[in-house]
This record gives C-alpha cells, sequence and structure tokens, in this order.
C-alpha cells in the first residue's frame, strides 16, 4: 500500500502506508460573546475508520478585537467524523486553522 491523499477547498488528508490520517484544514469562526460560545460542527475531509485521536487548533489572525484579548478558542468535542470548537469572551469573527490525527 502507498500514499493516499485528497485535497478540499478549505483542507486536505493523507493516508499513511501504515494507516495513519493526517487531516487539515481551515474554516471561519463566527462573532461570539459570552462564555462557552459553541461554534458550528466542523467535518473532516474524510472519515476515520477507527479513531480520531486528537485535533489541534491554532488561530491564522489576531482574535482581540481592541479591549483586553480575552478570547480563547478550544476544540470542545470530537469524533471520527467531526469537531467543534468553542469560545469565550467577546470574541470577533476569526479564520481558524486545525490539524487532526488518527487511524
Amino acid at each position: 500500500m502507498g500514499y493516499e491523499q485528497g485535497f478540499t477547498p478549505t483542507g486536505g488528508w493523507t493516508k499513511m502506508p501504515n494507516g495513519l490520517y493526517l487531516q487539515w484544514g481551515s474554516f471561519f469562526f463566527p462573532v461570539s460573546s459570552g462564555n462557552n460560545f459553541l461554534g458550528p460542527i466542523q467535518s473532516f475531509p474524510v472519515a476515520f475508520p477507527n479513531n480520531c485521536a486528537q485535533v489541534y487548533l491554532t488561530l491564522r489572525g489576531n482574535p482581540d478585537n481592541g479591549d483586553e484579548g480575552d478570547e480563547v478558542y478550544w476544540i470542545s468535542s470530537f469524533t471520527n467524523t467531526t469537531f467543534r470548537v468553542s469560545s469565550r469572551g467577546d470574541a470577533p469573527g476569526i479564520l481558524l486553522a486545525w490539524f487532526a490525527i488518527g487511524n
């Protein structure tokens, strides 16, 4: 078995010969306010056949809207097919990037 891969307008994936999947992408997180705001559910480009081990998140912009910079983002849940990001603070809309690994 060799490598398999695919690309979408907002991300992509690679399946390694040993069955490990690497997936990545980005999306726009909507404007939020208050504590524990649940963002929209995001789908992986392909489902992990067995297990999504971890999802990582990073900012692709400046979330500070001019106040004290209290905006926080985190992965609140994930499955083999989807994940969800939550936020706290008066977060402006921002572009987020993610990376997931599993098998």
